[in-house]
């Protein structure tokens, strides 16, 4: 008998649960109170639209709501970010799954269970599509904790740290996956982590900091200077911190040990 994940049941049990009277009357008083949701309806086609239209505004609404107490809030926020978990539920780290089968399912709470944490008392509106997912990952991997009264302030980036909005790398990389013994990452550190583990090149490594560590540095017109378009250079630059951040994630996760043998295989084939 096959199973539905427990993403497939929560995508299926909000769609009902935007139609119900309360649900509805909650949806109306966000249209008065709230102007980034004005046009929200009980279509969620309807609520992506508006999330495609405006990112930012419309998730920060949520997550406002949300951080005062509203479940459908939450939830909502919960069933747009699905898309995303998904592909992060594979990097979460669970303990103890006698076969994979319940693996798969123990990584899916656990990514889950993470979203759940971040969005409980994160304080940053800004990108926040990747900053909830890259946070989510950062939890579930077990690269950093949250604690209770957990806050991020939003702030500019310093002159060698690498903006998260174009690397997406603060978050994902803590001391202990560069064994800096300090918790505060540069993006020099980072570059410089890469280049020592051959994971870039000398040359990809200049191309990088030139790009995201220098001040006040203008894609295109380094793009100009290298002769390139500029979305040829932004789609260099995505594969290079692609390659980087797989190989973060990959040093910071510990070897998949061998798991004991379940006494029975049938316990394998519940499904």
């Amino acid at each position: 008998m096959a199973t539905t994940s427990i993403y497939d049941q929560i995508a299926h049990h909000v769609g009902p649960l935007t139609h119900t009277s309360a649900a509805r009357q909650e949806m109306a008083q966000w249209r008065e109170t709230v102007p980034a949701l004005a046009e929200v309806t009980d279509d969620l086609e309807d609520l992506k639209q508006l999330v495609t239209a405006d990112t930012d505004a419309v998730l920060g609404a949520l997550l406002d709501l949300h951080q005062a107490g509203s479940q459908l809030a939450g939830m909502l926020l919960l069933h747009l970010m699905l898309p995303k978990l998904r592909k992060l539920t594979s990097y979460a780290r669970v303990h103890h799954s006698h076969c994979r089968h319940f693996a798969d399912d123990d990584r899916r709470a656990a990514t889950i269970a993470s979203f759940l944490t971040v969005i409980g008392s994160y304080r940053a509106r800004t990108k926040l599509a990747g900053a909830l997912g890259l946070q989510t990952l950062s939890v579930s991997t077990g690269l950093r904790s949250l604690k209770s009264g957990y806050t991020v302030t939003p702030s500019a980036p310093a002159a060698d740290e690498l903006p998260t909005s174009d690397l997406v790398l603060n978050g994902l990389i803590d001391a202990r996956a560069i064994g800096d013994q300090d918790d505060s990452i540069t993006g020099t550190q980072v570059l410089d982590w890469a280049l020592t583990r051959e994971v870039i090149t000398p040359a990809e490594r200049e191309l990088l900091a030139r790009a995201y560590l220098v001040d006040d540095a203008v894609l295109a017109d380094l793009a100009a200077e290298l002769g390139m378009s500029y979305a040829g250079l932004r789609q260099r630059l995505h594969r290079l911190v692609t390659r980087i951040r797989s190989a973060v994630l990959t040093h910071a996760s510990p070897a998949p040990q061998r798991a004991a043998r379940p006494a029975s295989r049938a316990l394998c084939r519940v499904a």
